[in-house]
């Protein structure tokens, strides 16, 4: 795995908790490399954008990372 590889979720709603447990039974070596981040204004986006090489969401959010040149790739609610 390269050592540079993090992946930050910004997340929340009714499977929070299912994400959760998914990560918990990660190893600990990969659970450092996961940032699981709760509900978050629209206007805090921006930050985790500034380091994205790769955004998988739905809705405005993909228009916002591809307009800033972040491979994006959609994904459907539910």
């Amino acid at each position: 795995m390269d050592s540079d590889f993090y992946l930050t979720i910004v997340s929340f709603g009714r499977d929070k908790k299912h994400v959760e447990s998914k990560i918990e039974e990660l190893s600990e070596k990969s659970r450092r490399r996961i940032t699981l981040i709760g509900e978050t204004d629209y206007d805090q986006l921006e930050q985790y954008y500034q380091n994205t090489d790769i955004y998988v969401g739905m809705g405005t959010t993909v228009l916002d990372a591809s307009i800033r040149g972040i491979v994006s790739i959609p994904v459907e609610a539910y």
